[in-house]
């Protein structure tokens, strides 16, 4: 496997691990933080986002066009997202609308989308029928927004999918801000500045062709993003992909995933590791064994120093050898 080839973009780095390492798996969803539920090879990945490319080419979506993406399974974003850049539509990934707090999450995404000036969005039939009136009805700025169901589209397009060349300073995707404290506000982001960001990420983690990824941080967060998914196309490895709300809902899972799979890379924001000292019990210490994990990155908020304190004393025995638990 090569993981030291330099791409140009973020399409020629799907083709290639497609075309070289079809059978090489990418990502596991693990359910609940312990099943296995859907997984993707490369091959498998780059065939289907080049079916629903080609669906997007078919309806006559024209390149620069900006596509909201909102989805529940990390699997199936990460389709639309190359699905998107595959056709050199514009992606924008977005949360989708928690179906509790719909007077507060619509409003992010309306701004979102009027904001952007979005044309289309990709999701899922089972998301949108959620919100069979409220939704749809007042959702688009313009009224004229198209809705693409990507679960329906048939991966026998694959084949109709039209190349397009790519400039490296052409944008890849927009990435918005929460939205939790102001009006969100979208960053553009090329296909440039993600492979050079990581290339650095490789470099400095020290990805290699035998590490083996983690992560539950959401799509829709830059760290997410470029250290959760994408790096790991980058480096050539499997990544095991959680949702944030099993890690809200139990944190202990996260650590289960790493032990269970010798994970060496993983990744949280400085409040996952505190969270993992206050809610994990020394009953579920004693089963985990943390030897494989040799990065832990920590970002996007504040690092403080007395947590990963806390959280290396906490979890000791686990990255010691002396560990005895499988």
């Amino acid at each position: 496997m090569n993981t030291n080839k330099k791409f140009t973009s973020l399409i020629d780095l799907l083709c290639y691990r497609g075309t070289n390492e079809p059978n090489q798996k990418a990502y596991t969803f693990i359910s609940n933080g312990k099943t296995e539920t859907a997984s993707l090879t490369y091959g498998e990945l780059e065939k289907r986002s080049r079916a629903i490319a080609a669906q997007l080419q078919e309806m006559g979506v024209t390149r620069g066009e900006r596509a909201l993406l909102l989805y529940s399974q990390p699997l199936d974003f990460i389709c639309a997202f190359f699905g998107c850049l595959y056709a050199g539509v514009i992606a924008i990934p977005a949360p989708p609308p928690d179906a509790i707090r719909l007077k507060r999450t619509l409003p992010r995404l309306q701004a979102c989308v009027k904001d952007a000036q979005v044309s289309l969005v990709l999701t899922t039939s089972q998301i949108s029928s959620q919100f069979p009136s409220e939704w749809q009805k007042d959702f688009g700025y313009n009224n004229m927004l198209l809705w693409l169901f990507t679960e329906e589209i048939s991966e026998q397009l694959a084949n109709q999918w039209q190349e397009l060349k790519i400039n490296l300073d052409a944008i890849a995707y927009l990435q918005y801000t929460s939205g939790s404290t102001s009006t969100p506000k979208g960053v553009v982001v090329t296909h440039n500045n993600v492979m050079h960001h990581s290339a650095y990420i490789k470099q400095a983690w020290n990805y290699t062709s035998d590490s083996i990824a983690a992560t539950w941080m959401p799509y829709f967060h830059d760290y997410g993003l470029i250290d959760g998914l994408i790096q790991p196309i980058y480096s050539g490895i499997t990544c095991y992909v959680m949702s944030p709300l099993t890690f809200v809902r139990r944190p202990t899972c996260w650590l289960e995933v790493i032990s269970k799979y010798k994970v060496t890379h993983s990744q949280s924001p400085n409040f996952g590791y505190d969270y993992c000292v206050r809610q994990v019990t020394s009953e579920q210490i004693t089963n985990l064994d943390l030897r494989s994990w040799k990065t832990a990155s920590n970002g996007a908020e504040p690092i403080r120093k007395d947590t990963i304190e806390k959280f290396i004393k906490t979890h000791h025995a686990c990255f010691s050898r002396s560990n005895t638990t499988r």
